[in-house]
């Protein structure tokens, strides 16, 4: 990629002038600013607003949606309890007004552009965070896991990858071995696995062992 394509969108008009400023000018062609009647050639859409309230969040969720390219959020402050939001509206990059530079909004764009991510540390947290609960809460809701999985069907892959085999899972759960064999051969059918080892590794992968 020879220049990451951009446009710019914000409510405030001398935001628009001075992100295009600081992009067009002070980059050295690593980014090209697009006009506004030409947004489908862009690979990120940079956004900008003072608060990130209702009103903005429905502004970008519809922009982000019209040109379907990652976005990176140039905002004031940003509430905790907006960073989910902002996720739901394809932001995977955030750069608060009090710490830009040139150099951080041109490498912010370049990673968006390239699938990458990035923002301020506490903020990476706090999402991180809320992102755990919510699985938590959607897992005590339906009883499961990301996978689908059982409590009994998680604790035999877990003996599984610790090297038991069937027969000693059954003595350690206190099931019959055929009862093993069903539940590894219900988790291979449900999730289209290929063999024991597949499923356990599709485990590993979600986090789940």
């Amino acid at each position: 990629m020879d220049s990451v394509r951009v446009v710019i969108d914000s409510p405030d008009h001398l935001s628009r002038i001075g992100l295009a400023h600081l992009l067009e000018i002070e980059t050295g062609g690593k980014v090209e600013v697009l006009g506004p009647g030409d947004p489908a050639r862009a690979h990120v859409l940079l956004y900008a607003t003072h608060r990130f309230d209702p009103a903005s969040a429905t502004r970008l969720r519809r922009k982000a949606v019209e040109l379907g390219v990652p976005v990176v959020l140039v905002v004031d402050d940003l509430d905790e309890g907006d960073l989910l939001t902002t996720v739901q509206c394809r932001v995977v990059a955030v750069v608060l007004r009090s710490a830009i530079t040139t150099d951080l909004l041109t490498d912010y764009v370049v990673c968006a552009a390239a699938g990458g991510a990035a923002m301020p540390a506490d903020m990476l947290g706090n999402l991180l965070t809320q992102v755990r609960e919510l699985r938590d809460e959607l897992i005590a809701q339906r009883g499961m896991n990301g996978l689908g999985l059982s409590q009994r069907e998680l604790d035999v892959l877990r003996l599984l990858a610790d090297g038991h085999d069937t027969r000693e899972i059954g003595e350690k759960l206190a099931y019959s071995e055929r009862t093993i064999k069903n539940v590894l051969s219900t988790v291979l059918n449900r999730l289209g696995l290929r063999n024991r080892t597949h499923a356990v590794a599709s485990a590993i992968r979600s986090g789940l062992l």
